[in-house]
């Protein structure tokens, strides 16, 4: 059952780094076939997995998590923006490259890994069962 939801932020990732970082082509046959997934594998967490698979609040948790990442994407922008203002002559330079890696690749790897950890952790599990949400 972890697997679904490893699975669930997989694809929720990849679809947000696709969206933001365009950096991967993905052609409409395959971009439908992964947002039917993810439509399909969120009806199951409603549906079949409410009693048995994360709880409400710790799915919220993780959705949030990946929210962070569109948040995260545009905040890295600033220190981008304040080497090419600094330095406008070296636009290719390394600290700009490394901001740009961060902000590519570094942070979506971070939190999927967070994500991961925290599903497969019963610790986690256990704490986000004993919250109660209120929407």
């Amino acid at each position: 059952m972890s697997l679904i939801y490893l699975l669930f932020f997989a694809i929720l990732n990849f679809l947000i780094f696709v969206f933001l970082a365009k950096k991967v082509k993905l052609n409409t046959k395959v971009r439908t076939i992964l947002f039917s997934l993810l439509l399909l594998l969120l009806v199951f967490h409603f549906l079949v997995f409410s009693n048995r698979g994360v709880s409400g609040s710790h799915f919220l948790h993780l959705l949030i998590a990946s929210a962070i990442l569109i948040v995260l994407h545009y905040l890295a922008i600033l220190p981008i923006l304040a080497l090419i203002r600094i330095n406008k002559k070296n636009a290719s330079h390394i600290a700009l490259k490394g901001f740009n890696y961060i902000r590519f690749y570094m942070i979506y790897i971070l939190i999927y890994l967070y994500q991961c950890m925290s599903i497969l952790s019963d610790s986690a599990r256990e704490h986000f069962n004993s919250i109660d949400i209120i929407i």
